[in-house]
């Protein structure tokens, strides 16, 4: 299953995952971007069932883990806990408190409910990937709420992942850079950045397009990374190296 699916991200995970021996739940909080994922999707997995939620909302997140253990005939498999959003682009000083709570709200305690909701889901050897970001790893000036709720969800990651080792249930995190699309344009707008500059500070000398972090996704959520468990994969074309 897969929360924030309506996103770049969450599409590229889906589309990318699509196996027709696959049930898939896909969850957003904007109905017709969810129904657009599902028309694109048709027809790549065996079923498709999708719930319009907002995250930060406890009765949601119960609604759409009581979907996952009725479609999923009692278990989830694999979990892309992947919702988030941006919020203001502003001093901290300046930074409207609503706003910040907002931010919270959805990045962290969104998170944090999918966790608690759909852990009793998960059979054995299954795998959850959370989304963070490079802003859960250093500073951003003018993203207060947005980084400090990226770096909360790292502490989710790896309290989950040492809660839930001994059930054979791994979980991972991934820290994108700057990714191509709807969010990130909406960012480099807020920051006042050229379009020609977005890409200048990437040692790899391009932003990640939604189908790099989706191939991460799908790595850690594979067989192949079945002894990785409480860590992080940066997918940033170089930017932490410097």
């Amino acid at each position: 299953m897969i929360t924030g699916a309506g996103g770049d991200i969450g599409y590229a995970v889906a589309s990318g995952m699509a196996s027709p021996q696959t049930r898939v739940l896909l969850v957003d909080v904007d109905l017709p971007k969810l129904r657009a994922v599902e028309d694109a999707l048709r027809g790549m997995y065996r079923e498709i069932a999708v719930v319009e939620c907002d995250v930060s909302s406890e009765s949601g997140v119960v609604h759409y883990s009581n979907v996952a253990r009725e479609f999923g005939r009692g278990s989830v498999e694999r979990f892309f806990n992947n919702a988030g959003i941006i919020g203001a682009i502003a001093p901290l000083t300046e930074y409207p408190a609503e706003v910040f709570e907002r931010v919270l709200a959805v990045n962290v305690r969104g998170v944090f409910l999918g966790l608690k909701h759909i852990g009793p889901l998960l059979k054995r050897g299954a795998a959850v990937v959370n989304t963070s970001s490079v802003g859960g790893l250093t500073g951003q000036p003018g993203l207060a709420a947005y980084v400090a709720s990226k770096h909360a969800v790292l502490g989710l990651t790896r309290t989950a992942a040492l809660e839930w080792a001994d059930r054979g249930v791994r979980v991972n995190a991934i820290c994108p850079g700057p990714v191509a699309g709807q969010m990130m344009d909406a960012l480099f707008e807020g920051l006042d950045l050229d379009p020609d500059d977005r890409a200048a500070a990437v040692p790899i000398g391009r932003l990640a397009a939604p189908q790099d972090i989706a191939e991460s996704v799908a790595f850690l959520m594979s067989a192949a990374a079945d002894h990785i468990t409480g860590t992080t994969i940066t997918v940033d074309g170089g930017r932490q190296a410097g």
